[in-house]
């Protein structure tokens, strides 16, 4: 919920926002899921403000994918490192943003929306990061074009 203002502070300067959103998210949260969602919120927010007018909704997802994967392999390495569980790849990639920004993209190419339960299923509706990141970013990303069924009002403040 603050990590915007940090994305706008320093959307040109991206070592400065990761290593803010970083250390701000290390203020409430205990985990890598907690960092990595701060970052990846904050790095939506500045290339959603480098593209007004004019998003092109794959590109911006396969840069957000490209970024979350460099971390994620890094964060992949230390785990591996202090862990010796032996768990699966594909257990791995559940536990990747990126893997979820994957699903954001397949959801995005249907002809229509996927159904709440599905959206609830593969990418979350909890208070965590990692469960509730990756639906605002497809919520955004979806409401770039009219949602069948979504009344629209604009207030008149004049």
């Amino acid at each position: 919920m603050r990590i915007a203002p940090v994305a706008l502070l320093f959307c040109n300067h991206p070592s400065l926002l990761l290593e803010t959103a970083t250390l701000s998210s290390q203020i409430t949260h205990a985990n890598v899921f907690g960092y990595r969602g701060a970052i990846l919120q904050c790095l939506a927010v500045t290339k959603a403000l480098k593209n007004s007018g004019n998003l092109d909704a794959n590109k911006f997802l396969d840069e957000l994918i490209c970024e979350m994967k460099a971390m994620e392999k890094s964060d992949i390495s230390e785990a591996e490192a202090e862990s010796s569980d032996q768990d699966s790849d594909d257990d791995k990639e559940v536990l990747l943003f990126s893997a979820r920004l994957e699903t954001v993209k397949k959801f995005l190419s249907l002809p229509k929306p996927p159904p709440l339960e599905e959206i609830q299923q593969f990418l979350g509706v909890e208070v965590s990061a990692f469960k509730s990141v990756p639906t605002a970013i497809y919520c955004f990303l979806a409401g770039q074009k009219p949602i069948d069924g979504l009344k629209v009002r604009f207030l008149n403040i004049a």
